[in-house]
């Protein structure tokens, strides 16, 4: 059982989390799930009507009349840049950097189907992709200095003559990270006149990877004795969601529901100082990611051909993304201070989330016409801000339609989430790994660095009706 247990989730994995460098923009989750609720900015906790209902609240599986498969996918374009100044009299030091991270078009699928069981009992299972951030910068210049002293070439620091490039003094830093997450979640619900309520068992899968090397001015050659490469066992785990919705009259409808939190053990290898004989064989990895409890309440008008919804939600990052902690089985990571520890941490200091959504759906007749806005407090603060965790958007506006007859429905959303930046503080990791070149020797009012983050998002969806 165990082995055919894993075997699937591999499977799910194989089709559902191909490489993507970069998914969400709320925290870690998307902004809306499914291609009608994109049109309405998300605002679909009181609403009803869409297999996505499994993700938000499952409460709208009571009282089905009929059987509905349903597929799609949200096609993610992120845009994001780095940048940073290091500034010193000596100019060899000092360097200026403005790079755009590697990125093209991810594709983040959903398919599955609800049923009703009863005139009061309805049931859905669905797949989807459900979250994940990273990003992927090459060519981030830095000096190659030893602490306290100016730049010297690549010869000088390989004791050797190298051909066209040897009497550089710089070198280029690379950064690439991706956390993609799926889920399977199946969901029941029951209806008691007026009142709905609905429970969903989420069987999450997910993967974690990370890279920081260094290569030659040139970035075609990793220079050995540096950097780090993390990959992270399939992990897995369980967690859950029930939601609730209240018909006040015919044409208003309250809603909550409650998302529970869980725990991903991430324990994979990480190899340390490539080409360094002292770490040839790659450490073991202990490690985990918190993943927050959310709480979402929402509220929908539908007035004959005019349908407009609310929602708020609130997501407690702060109790889950405060430090990424690595843990080694051997002493591999190496201090500014000169000494090598166990651990390798990532401060990251995620703020709680507030999110808030409006939709209106206007629907004359066989064609529905959406608009949504969507807006979240980044949860990225000036003491997590660098290139490995980057910014997050906050504001989303999104156009949709749909095409309904009997037995389909298409729809298709496009959303543009406008560019934010952060700031990182002078007391953040990624400013002290940049500044502290000793005991004596720390210079973090010579450096600031951002990152920023634009995104668009085209939905399509495909709803068959049996």
């Amino acid at each position: 059982m165990k082995v055919a247990k894993r075997i699937l989730f591999t499977g799910i994995i194989s089709v559902f989390l191909p490489a993507f460098s970069l998914w969400a923009t709320n925290g870690t989750e998307m902004a809306a799930y499914g291609a009608r609720y994109a049109g309405m900015g998300g605002a679909n906790l009181a609403l009803g009507g869409s297999l996505m209902d499994l993700q938000s609240n499952p409460a709208h599986l009571a009282g089905l009349d009929e059987t509905s498969l349903e597929i799609g996918a949200g096609f993610l374009t992120p845009y994001l840049k780095y940048k940073d100044t290091f500034l010193d009299q000596d100019q060899d030091l000092a360097y200026t950097n403005e790079k755009t991270s590697e990125n093209s078009m991810f594709p983040v699928p959903y398919m599955g189907f609800t049923t009703g069981l009863t005139r009061d009992i309805g049931f859905g299972l669905a797949l989807y992709g459900q979250g994940g951030i990273g990003a992927n910068f090459k060519g981030i210049t830095r000096p190659l200095n030893d602490p306290g002293q100016s730049p010297i070439t690549l010869n000088q620091k390989m004791g050797q003559t190298l051909p066209f490039i040897g009497h550089r003094k710089n070198i280029t830093e690379n950064t690439f990270s991706e956390l993609s997450i799926g889920q399977l979640t199946p969901g029941m619900a029951i209806r008691f006149g007026d009142f709905k309520i609905g429970l969903g068992i989420d069987a999450i899968f997910s993967q974690l990877e990370f890279r920081y090397t260094f290569s030659d001015p040139t970035n075609s050659l990793e220079l050995p004795g540096a950097g780090y490469r993390y990959k992270g066992d399939d992990a897995y785990a369980l967690s859950g969601k029930i939601g609730m919705a209240y018909d006040i009259t015919d044409w208003v409808t309250v809603a909550y529901a409650y998302q529970a939190k869980s725990r991903m053990h991430y324990n994979g290898q990480m190899s340390v100082n490539a080409g360094d004989l002292r770490y040839l064989y790659p450490a073991r990895v202990s490690m985990y990611l918190e993943f927050p409890e959310k709480h979402s309440g929402g509220l929908a008008f539908k007035l004959d051909t005019w349908t407009i919804s609310f929602e708020i939600d609130y997501i407690k990052w702060s109790n889950s993304f405060r430090t990424v902690d690595f843990n080694l089985d051997q002493p591999y990571v190496s201090t500014p201070f000169g000494n090598n520890i166990d651990n390798l941490s990532f401060g990251v200091y995620w703020e709680d989330q507030r999110v808030y959504a409006v939709g209106l759906e206007y629907k004359p007749d066989s064609i529905a016409w959406r608009i949504g806005y969507n807006y979240g407090n980044s949860s990225t603060t000036g003491q997590g801000v660098n290139p490995i965790f980057p910014a997050i958007t906050e504001q989303h506006v999104m156009l949709g339609f749909g095409i309904i007859s009997e037995s389909m429905e298409i729809d298709f959303a496009i959303e543009y989430a406008f560019n934010n930046t952060e700031k990182g503080s002078m007391t953040n990791d990624w400013t002290i790994l940049h500044t502290v070149f000793g005991l004596s020797d720390i210079r973090t009012l010579n450096y600031s660095h951002e990152t920023s983050m634009k995104q668009v998002t085209p939905h399509l969806g495909l709803k068959f009706k049996i």
